[in-house]
């Protein structure tokens, strides 16, 4: 199936925006409108990925009757966890910031407390970072979500159109009311936490600077830009 992945990406390699010129730049900057390809500076956007077939280990550990709780790494849960980074860039499925093996999370959408019978279906399984800055002074993602369901999915394109931030702050909005208590709540997925926010501002700013030392004296052409490195 299609996924949406909310990024944040470490080497973005393509900003898609409205406008053609740096100083008409709107305040707030849709997901939407944004992907990862542009080779100057990070971004805050999406990035449509196509999930794979099921891992065949996780189908036999399922049919043979196990449960998440002892699904070890021999027993599948390697393959899992490096199809999931495949899938995903290698990249929190909440926050998008960079995960690997050894830091990251499988997290269920469906929590697995209240869900049972989802705890290895495979379309409810994200691969999300540890969720704590600072040794504990910010908890995020799946780490302040715990069992908490919430509605907002990073695979659900229309969820992520209703996202946007702005620039100023860093403030990471949606037009959803729910989902933006969701995105707010230290209960749950805690995504404004100062250091996100930082980030998201900070990239703008060096995304502009990198243009401005490409085109020095004449404006930039951010469509004529993104055509060299469209997917």
């Amino acid at each position: 199936h299609i996924a949406y992945v909310f990024l944040y990406v470490y080497v973005v390699q393509l900003f898609r925006c409205t406008t053609n010129s740096p100083s008409s730049i709107n305040n707030q900057f849709h997901y939407s409108t944004l992907f990862s390809n542009f080779p100057f500076c990070t971004f805050v956007g999406h990035y449509k990925l196509t999930i794979g077939i099921k891992p065949k280990a996780l189908i036999l550990y399922r049919y043979s009757g196990g449960t998440f709780e002892d699904f070890s790494l021999e027993k599948g849960k390697r393959e899992v966890k490096d199809q999931l980074l495949k899938e995903q860039y290698n990249l929190c499925a909440y926050c998008t910031g960079s995960i690997s093996f050894n830091k990251m999370k499988i997290e269920h959408w469906h929590p697995q407390k209240h869900f049972p019978t989802k705890e290895l279906d495979y379309k409810n399984m994200l691969a999300v970072c540890l969720g704590c800055y600072n040794s504990g002074e910010h908890f995020h993602c799946d780490t302040s979500k715990g069992d908490t369901t919430i509605n907002l999915s990073p695979l659900e394109m229309a969820h992520i159109k209703q996202l946007s931030y702005t620039k100023s702050t860093g403030i990471l909005k949606s037009s959803n009311a729910n989902h933006q208590q969701e995105i707010d709540s230290d209960k749950m997925l805690n995504l404004n936490i100062a250091p996100l926010q930082k980030i998201r501002k900070d990239v703008l700013a060096n995304f502009r600077m990198a243009l401005q030392r490409k085109y020095k004296d004449k404006s930039a052409n951010y469509a004529k830009e993104l055509d060299k490195f469209s997917a």
